[in-house]
Order: structure tokens, then C-alpha cells, then sequence
């Protein structure tokens, strides 16, 4: 099948580019003809992945240098993404927003069907309600900017095939907003994880002593993560003698404002010795960052999903989750993980120091964890759940057409890995 995955920008190292990055280096293993499309493409960006894959970068639109209206940016950018492609897919699988815009646009171009992984609901109608109710000029504006958008943005997802998402909660704040078919698919794992990385190399970059309790947060900085929480949760800890230490991991460029923040937290609570800011992690270092804690914390909320989480636990570690994230759904409180409610950094201390005092239930999850995370996920199975949501595509289209679906083509089947359980 000849598959081209859309996308944005591929610039950060996050959990949506990572999510299409490994999708397309699986779909490529199994046989098919894939292309990634994206505007922006910079070669750190999980370098060693993209190596391996067919990647067409279309530049940006009109303006190039215009970055302040984000809306307008990536508009343009889609209609250049439009007139760089010419060549004709069986499918189109855009990934992030406004990418499935293009892929609709492609659609009518070129032919094909239109399955997006909707890694997060666009917030228009959220921002419409909002702004209308403040009765300032500029709020007005924005209301009819945002209300135009929202209708405009359904508008295209009409022309889409089949939706994806990662989580049952994604599923309903997005049928809440538009209409369209949607399937719930988990994303992946690298398998990479299994392999023990070097603890004592993270811990003396930053001088843990042996017996200090490290708790790990890996990903990009951004608002939603709440990553106050934590170190909230961390003065909390230090005040009941638990020698803790906070190591933040991740790039800061995405909201340098909310990482200012966090150290003026930090500073306001004293703690600002107790929590690292680790910048950013290359991939060949990630399982020393996994091996050097000793429990990772995840309190993100309004998060679709938590690649780190079950990357975490692949790697063996105990993990204390917000149920704020998607990827809540699939653990069991207290058997595969610890859970928390959202923006309760009390509640973050209790299971931290719980399992701090507690090494055998510390133990007992980490290996549950990651027996679970190992058994249940893997790129490969992504891909074959995704090329399921492609033939479903495909059989809608000829059904809405009135076209015999005869003999569908039939889809290369998704290598396994040995001893992989289904």
C-alpha cells in the first residue's frame, strides 16, 4: 500500500513526533511504500528514526518569517504542503493539527482516503464559548475569529475518512465537537527500552548521592504538564525527611515563559536544590535517564495519552500517574501503577513517599509494569491496528461509492516480534 503520514513540523522530540516517526518505520518494514511530509524538518529530530525514512520536507508557505499568528502560520504552510505534492497515495495519514486540512485538500487532488491520528482536539469551539462572553472589542474579535475557525475546521473534517485517537477520553471531547468515524488506537513502544541503561552516569552529571530518591519527568515543557505539581510535591517530601531529588528532562524552548516559572517556584519554596533541569535528552541516553530513577512521575492533565509512561515502564520503573492523561485507561491503580488525581501535588507526595518507605511495592510494580508495558505494546502492533483503520477506510469509501467491495487488496501483515503477545 503507498501511505503518506502528514505532519507540521518535525523539529522537537516529542511524544506525537516520535508516535509518527516509529509509525512510519514500522508501516516501511512491513512493505509498503511510505512518505513523510513535513514543512519543517530538523535533523535532530530522532535522528537515528528518520534515517530510515522517506522524508519530503514541502518548506513553509507565504511570509516564511512571519512566526506571531500561529493559526495563519500553519494555514499557509498546509496550502504550500498542497501544491509541493503531486504524487497519489492510497492514503493520506495526517498527524497533529492542521495537517489532516492538507490531507483533505490532497484528497480531492489526488484521490485516496483520509485516516488522521488526532493526537489533540483543536479547541475552537472552546475558545469561541470563552471569548464570547467577555463583552471587550478584542475579545469579540476573537470570538468571531475562533467561531470562523471552528466551523471552517469542521468543515474539512467532514472530508476525512476515518478518525484515530489514543484514548476513550480523546474519543469523547472530540465527538463533543464534530462528527466524524472514530477508532481508538494505543500507541506504540520502542523495544530498545528493554535494555538496562547506566545509572551511575546520570546520577554523578548531577550529583545524587546513592541514597537520595529520584523522581523522573521526562518530555517537552509546556503548561498543561503541571510540572508545579511535582515540585510542590517535592517540598512536601523534603518537609517529611525523604532525601529527594526532582530531575526534569526535556527541552524548554516550546514554553520558555512556563519553564521560568517553575524555577520561581522552586525558588519560592526553597527547593530550587532539589530540582534539576535537565535540558534536553539525546536518544542515546534515554535508558540512563530511565535507569537513574527511581520512580517516574507523570502528572500532565488534559494529555490525550503518555508515551513516556509506558516507555517507563518498559524500562522498569514504578510510575505515579495523573488520571488527568489518557493513558490512565490502561493501568490498574495500585497492580501496574499509582494513581493521582489531577492538580493535587498532596496526593503526589503521599505516593511518592509510599513507595520511597515501601521498596517492595516499589519493586513489585516496576516488574508488574513492565511486564504489562512489554506484552501490550509495540510499534508493530500500532501499525497493525493503523493499517486496520486504513482498510476500514477504504471499505467505507467504496461502500459510500456503491462500489462492490470484491476482493479488497490485501494488506501486508505488520511483522511481530518473537514472543510478542496479542
Amino acid at each position: 500500500m503507498k501511505i503518506a503520514l502528514l505532519i507540521h513540523e518535525l523539529q522537537v522530540q516529542g511524544g506525537g513526533e516520535r508516535q509518527c516517526v516509529a509509525l512510519a518505520r514500522a508501516l516501511q518494514s512491513a512493505g509498503h511504500d511510505v512518505t513523510l511530509y513535513t514543512s519543517v524538518y530538523k535533523p535532530a529530530c530522532y535522528a537515528q528514526i528518520c534515517s530510515e525514512l522517506k522524508i519530503r520536507v514541502t518548506g513553509r508557505g507565504w511570509l516564511p518569517r512571519m512566526e506571531r499568528s500561529a493559526y495563519l502560520r500553519r494555514f499557509l504552510d498546509m496550502r504550500r504542503m498542497l501544491a509541493a505534492i503531486d504524487e497519489a497515495h492510497d492514503i493520506w495519514n495526517p498527524h497533529h493539527w492542521p495537517s489532516h486540512w492538507a490531507a483533505v485538500w490532497l484528497k480531492g487532488k489526488l484521490g485516496g482516503q483520509v485516516v488522521w491520528m488526532c493526537n489533540d482536539v483543536p479547541d475552537f469551539k472552546q475558545k469561541y464559548s470563552g471569548a464570547r462572553v467577555n463583552h471587550s472589542l478584542v475579545e469579540q474579535f476573537k470570538s468571531l475569529l475562533y467561531k470562523w475557525m471552528w466551523k471552517y475546521d469542521a468543515r474539512q473534517i467532514r472530508g476525512i475518512d476515518r478518525t484515530v485517537v489514543l484514548s476513550d477520553w480523546t474519543k469523547a471531547e472530540l465527538s463533543e465537537v464534530y462528527e466524524t468515524p472514530i477508532s481508538v488506537v494505543r500507541s506504540g513502544m520502542d523495544s530498545g527500552l528493554r535494555i538496562p541503561g547506566d545509572s551511575e552516569k546520570i546520577r554523578h552529571r548531577f550529583g545524587f548521592a546513592s541514597t537520595d530518591f529520584v523522581v523522573l519527568w521526562f518530555g517537552i515543557f509546556m503548561p498543561h504538564r503541571r510540572l508545579e505539581d511535582g515540585i510542590v510535591a517535592t517540598a512536601r517530601l523534603r518537609e517529611r525527611g525523604v532525601s529527594v531529588r526532582l530531575l526534569l528532562a526535556g527541552a524548554t524552548s516550546a514554553s520558555p515563559e512556563y519553564a521560568a516559572q517553575l524555577r520561581s517556584v522552586a525558588a519560592e519554596l526553597k527547593v530550587q536544590d532539589l530540582v534539576v533541569f535537565a535540558g534536553p535528552v539525546s536518544e542515546t541516553e534515554v535508558n540512563d535517564y530511565y535507569a537513574a530513577a527511581d520512580v517516574f512521575l507523570f502528572p500532565n492533565v488534559n494529555q490525550t495519552w503518555g508515551l513516556v509512561v509506558i516507555e517507563a515502564m518498559a524500562a522498569g520503573k514504578p510510575v505515579v500517574v495523573s488520571t488527568g492523561s489518557g493513558v490512565h485507561e490502561v493501568l490498574e491503580d495500585h497492580k501496574t501503577a499509582l494513581k493521582v488525581p489531577p492538580y493535587d501535588p498532596d496526593a503526589i507526595a503521599e505516593r511518592l513517599e509510599l513507595l520511597y518507605r515501601n521498596p517492595r511495592l516499589r519493586a513489585a510494580l516496576a516488574d508488574s509494569g513492565k511486564n504489562y508495558s512489554r506484552k501490550r505494546f509495540s510499534w508493530e502492533r500500532y501499525a497493525q491496528e493503523m493499517m486496520d483503520a486504513f482498510e476500514q477506510a477504504q471499505t467505507s469509501s467504496m461502500n459510500k461509492l456503491g462500489t462492490a467491495p470484491e476482493a479488497p487488496q490485501a494488506l501486508a501483515p505488520v511483522a511481530r516480534s518473537r514472543g510478542d503477545a496479542r
